[in-house]
């Protein structure tokens, strides 16, 4: 039995290309979904930034308008 193995029938070769795509699709899915994760992220921390500066402005527009009598 040493030697060549003996040829796949085309069912069990289609069946194993199957089966190495969906693993390559995957793996495709999971760097995805780990790239979309750190986009929402950065836009996250982008908008606590903006809030941040937002809340400040109003309260200088507020302090400012206290100050010169509204």
């Amino acid at each position: 039995m040493f030697g060549r193995s003996p040829p796949m029938n085309p069912l069990a070769a289609r069946k194993q290309l199957l089966i190495a795509e969906s693993e390559l699709n995957r793996v495709c899915l999971a760097e995805d979904f780990a790239a979309l994760t750190a986009e929402m992220r950065s836009l996250t921390e982008r908008a606590k930034s903006f809030g941040t500066v937002a809340s400040s402005a109003a309260m200088l527009a507020a302090g400012l308008t206290a100050f010169w009598g509204g």
